[in-house]
């Protein structure tokens, strides 16, 4: 029993199930689904995948492994162009920057910065100037300071605490490694932030593997080229093609809506470990 762990938990370390649950798994999908929509049967796949051999498996899984990376970029390009609203990201928009006292509320609500609060930002690191403005948003407890860049403070629980923005990559890099490298991040916490990363990408390449389902459907249905040519029983069905394109867009959107999940709840326990009095 403490080998099977022992193997399992090596499948983390060397990042094993990221590679075939985030890369190899949204590629088989994507590969099966052009198989079954426009050249074979269902029934004719399955008989062609069971009668492989480990070097096909082996080529097969490999090519999966690249489109997979394929749909990762094609993900992250929709998550570029939508400013991380609909796409695949690997961090928050927002990175933790310290706490301030709760008495600011008030001074906050009237859109007011004080010299006082001022200081606060400077004590730890940074600066408002007089040009500083100050904006409640529509959300309640939350506010947005606009100096050159932009602050958003958010009430949490008792104390108010600031928030900015991963501006670059290498910020979000510097982080990472900062977790890596600290005493307070024991190997379960460690091995705890790569099951994060493995939801997270497989999520996220999981919800574009189906999303590209989903176009290679509709083409199925409507481009006259594909209703001509590699016609199919069954798959041209139109109650079977609705049914699948209901099924495809439901795995899209909650894949989508864990992929951004679990992107906040890794960067929230990677903070939690690194806020950890050491003992």
């Amino acid at each position: 029993m403490e080998d099977l762990a022992a193997l399992f938990n090596a499948f983390y370390t060397r990042f094993v199930l990221r590679d075939l649950l985030a890369k190899i798994t949204p590629g088989t999908i994507v590969l099966v689904a052009i198989s079954t929509i426009f050249i074979w049967k269902p029934e004719d796949v399955a008989h062609y995948f069971a009668g492989l051999t480990i070097w096909a498996w082996t080529i097969l899984l490999a090519f999966s492994w690249i489109t997979g990376i394929a749909i990762q970029s094609i993900g992250e390009c929709f998550g570029n162009k939508t400013n991380g609203r609909f796409g695949i990201r690997y961090y928050p928009k927002e990175k933790f920057l310290f706490s301030i006292d709760a008495k600011f509320e008030k001074d906050l609500n009237n859109c007011v910065i004080t010299e006082e609060l001022k200081k606060e930002f400077t004590y730890n690191g940074e600066t408002l100037s007089d040009n500083a403005t100050v904006k409640k948003e529509e959300r309640p407890t939350r506010w947005k300071i606009t100096d050159g860049e932009k602050f958003i403070i958010k009430k949490e629980d008792d104390p108010l605490n600031v928030y900015g923005k991963f501006n670059t990559d290498k910020e979000w890099y510097k982080f990472h490694v900062k977790f890596s490298n600290s005493r307070k991040a024991t190997p379960e916490d460690k091995q705890n932030v790569e099951r994060f990363i493995v939801i997270k990408e497989a999520c996220g390449n999981g919800s574009f593997a189906f999303l590209i389902v989903i176009v290679l459907l509709i083409a199925k249905r409507f481009i006259p080229c594909f209703k001509k040519s590699l016609q199919l029983e069954g798959c041209d069905k139109p109650e079977v093609l609705c049914f699948a394109l209901i099924i495809a867009i439901i795995f899209t959107l909650f894949l989508q809506w864990m992929h951004k999940i679990h992107v906040q709840r890794q960067y929230d326990y990677m903070l939690a470990v690194l806020e950890k009095k050491d003992c």
